[in-house]
């Protein structure tokens, strides 16, 4: 199910304000992410914010 526009635009803008919108329960949760490169799997994960 795409994101609605309306949520889309609620998002921050700007350098370093990476954010993840999930649909929870009919609501919207907007989430600040992060990743670190991961040596054993060669790539970036996905880290959750602290």
């Amino acid at each position: 199910m795409p994101i609605p526009e309306e949520i889309r635009g609620m998002r921050p803008k700007g350098l370093f304000k990476a954010t993840e919108v999930r649909l929870i329960s009919g609501y919207y949760y907007g989430y600040e992410i992060s990743s670190k490169r991961d040596g054993k799997k060669h790539g970036l994960q996905k880290t959750p914010p602290r």
